[in-house]
This record gives structure tokens, sequence and C-alpha cells, in this order.
């Protein structure tokens, strides 16, 4: 059985969240510990000007501790020989408990499967990549186009050093960067039906992050990335994978 701790990213001000989600997670019969999620950029480089080269916009201090955050538990999980691998949640969601507890058995690494997400924000384009697994009547699909959120999802140490070898740079929003399969080679893979939701409340990294307009250069970046995720999903679904 896997080794598969569970960290939930929490701010240590965010007290009622916390109450909440230790209340709802007392019976499941699994450890998990908070991870207290960080104000600023730590370990990370950030540039603003390459942030609206790429993503059009600069990144809001909300969005740096986020990313800061997932960031330093994927260093965690690279150090930390007393796992296998993590499950790592935020503190506003919730969860079905019997099923988290069934996953966590599950070895990821030796199924292939260096990140597998729990809940997306977005409808997105998407084709079955595994029926009944890793149990009956659970299935997992790939998705191909911005699903968005970090809610809740198993890493493995090679996923993780993954995402630390090429987003370091902090050019957007973490789960942005973490949705780009294409550059690197992580499928992102999601478990359907979903075993968390996230709870319907103002998001502690705040609304600011979706004034202004990109730039003339981003626009194009995102076309361009658009046009990837169409191409992969066409071949995919024609040729199969």
């Amino acid at each position: 059985m896997a080794r598969t701790p569970i960290h939930v990213v929490s701010l240590t001000t965010a007290t009622e969240r916390r109450e909440n989600f230790a209340r709802n997670a007392e019976k499941s019969g699994l450890d998990w510990s908070f991870f207290d999620a960080h104000r600023e950029p730590q370990g990370l480089r950030y540039d603003e000007a390459a942030a609206i080269r790429e993503h059009g916009r600069p990144l809001q201090p909300g969005e740096l501790g986020c990313y800061s955050s997932h960031a330093a538990l994927w260093r965690q999980l690279v150090a930390d020989k007393d796992a296998d691998q993590y499950l790592v949640l935020e503190d506003d969601v919730i969860a079905d408990w019997a099923a988290i507890k069934l996953l966590c058995e599950v070895d990821y690494a030796a199924e292939g499967v260096d990140y597998l997400r729990l809940f997306y924000k977005k409808p997105s384009p998407h084709l079955p990549w595994r029926r009944n697994w890793p149990a009956q009547d659970l299935y997992v699909v790939r998705l191909y186009g911005k699903p968005y959120g970090t809610q809740g999802y198993f890493i493995t140490r090679k996923g993780a050093q993954r995402f630390l070898d090429l987003y370091t740079d902090a050019v957007r929003p973490v789960d942005d960067q973490m949705d780009r399969f294409w550059e690197s080679g992580i499928p992102n893979l999601c478990l359907f039906p979903f075993p968390i939701m996230e709870e319907y409340r103002g998001s502690t990294i705040g609304g600011a992050r979706f004034a202004g307009k990109p730039t003339r250069g981003a626009k194009m970046r995102m076309t361009a990335d658009r046009m990837r995720r169409k191409i992969a999903f066409l071949k995919d679904r024609t040729f199969g994978r």
C-alpha cells in the first residue's frame, strides 16, 4: 500500500475554513495535516515583465502565495523519504472520505500516473483515459482545455520533480502552469465522478486577477497554446492514446 501523506493548504488566519475542514474530516479515519499557506513567494523566481509577456498581466499577491505553497509541497515531497506520493487538498473542499481512503492506497507511480486531479472548475474538452479504475464505476479522463483549479490532486515524486524543473519561474498562476501537458509531458488526468467538491465561497486569492486586458503578444501566445491543445485533442481522439 502506498504511503500517502495528506496536506491541506490553508492560511494560518483562515480560522473558519480550518474549523470546517477539521469538522468534516473528523470521522475520516485518515491522518492529515494543515500546510501553512504562503502569503508571498518563497523559493520562486517572479519577474513581472515576464508574467505580462507570457500571461498578459502581473500575478496578484494571492496567486503568488498559492503558487509558492504548492511548489513548496512539491519540494517537500521530493525530499520526503517517508512518502511515496502526496495528496494535496485546499481547505475549502468537501470530501467523500470513503473514496479518498480508497484512493490513498493506490500506488500511482506504479500505475504510470504522476499527477491525478480530483476536481476542476471549468468545462474542458476531454477523452476517456481509463475505465473502472482504480475501482468499479470510477473513471479517469484526460483533459485538453484549461480546466483550472488546485483544489485536490495526487502527485508522485516524479511528477513533483518535473513541475519543479519546469515551473520555478512563476509567469502564470500555478494551475495554469500545471495544465500545460504538452510542455511538461504529464497528462492532465482527472478522476470522475469527483470525490471532492469546492465550497461556494469567495476566493482568498482575490478578484483583482480578472481585471485588465492581456497584451497583444500575450494574446498571440494564448492563441498558440489554444491551438496546441486542440491539435493534441484531435490527434488523440483520432488515433487514440
